[in-house]
């Protein structure tokens, strides 16, 4: 891992005292392992937090959901007792577990090549998953770019289900 002074002091904040850490170099160049630096949706940048853009783990790139949730026109629920997420819409619910391979869209199970993953508190999805999944459109990859298109219109954002929850005593 490339590490910068404010990197070193994030870390540092976050291993236990007492952890053994090895410190290697290499003349590798890090950043061309990254598949891509910027991400389009509907023709705007999208904006990620620092440090948690894009994260490339072997071939498989991973988009972080919450960011791109707006984009898709999800209303994400978070459940913590079994790690998974429902992102809903007006015309899909995917239900993910973190770690799983299996997802559902619909009520309808499918079998993944890679599981979502948690960073900093964010689920982070493989970018085929916008595709396979939510209905996204991939116009491009050129020059460390991803542009995606989303079947919603981007001024609007409102193509949301509402869920309800109905106890009876």
């Amino acid at each position: 891992i490339r590490m910068r002074n404010e990197d070193i002091l994030w870390l540092y904040e976050r291993v236990p005292v007492g952890t053994k850490v090895q410190i290697t170099s290499t003349g590798q160049d890090l950043l061309s392992l990254k598949k891509y630096d910027r991400v389009f949706v509907n023709g705007a940048e999208q904006e990620f937090v620092f440090r948690l853009g894009p994260v490339q783990a072997g071939e498989t790139t991973y988009l972080p959901l919450r960011t791109l949730a707006p984009d898709l026109g999800c209303r994400l629920t978070w459940e913590g007792g079994s790690n998974s997420l429902l992102a809903a819409n007006i015309d899909y619910e995917v239900q993910l577990a973190i770690g799983s391979k299996t997802v559902t869209v619909n009520n309808i199970n499918y079998e993944t090549s890679d599981a979502p993953i948690l960073l900093e508190n964010m689920t982070y999805i493989p970018d085929y998953y916008l595709k396979d999944f939510f209905g996204a459109d991939f116009l491009g990859e050129e020059n460390r770019v991803l542009k995606i298109n989303t079947p919603i219109v981007p001024t609007e954002k409102k193509l949301v289900k509402y869920h309800f929850d109905l106890s009876v005593n």
